[in-house]
């Protein structure tokens, strides 16, 4: 589901956006994590951690503001109000 109007897009948003130029095999090998956990976080069956939000800026070559995005999509999957 995307994001309504103004609101700030949810950590699957964001992951699924990747998901449209990349592959799981090639999000795996960039993050090191396997296809199959890729999938999960993407599917909302697992919720992403610290490092799995640094690794995924890492591998996207996202800067100060990008990872901050990343990480904020991802507090508010842990149920924060931010």
């Amino acid at each position: 589901m995307s994001p309504q109007f103004g609101e700030p897009p949810t950590f699957i948003d964001m992951l699924t956006e990747i998901r449209r130029h990349h592959t799981l095999a090639q999000i795996a090998k960039g993050t090191g994590y396997s296809p199959s956990y890729i999938c999960d976080l993407a599917n909302g069956n697992r919720l992403p951690t610290v490092a799995v939000v640094n690794k995924l800026c890492a591998w996207l070559g996202r800067g100060p503001v990008g990872q901050r995005t990343w990480h904020r999509a991802a507090a508010r999957a842990h149920g924060w109000n931010i």
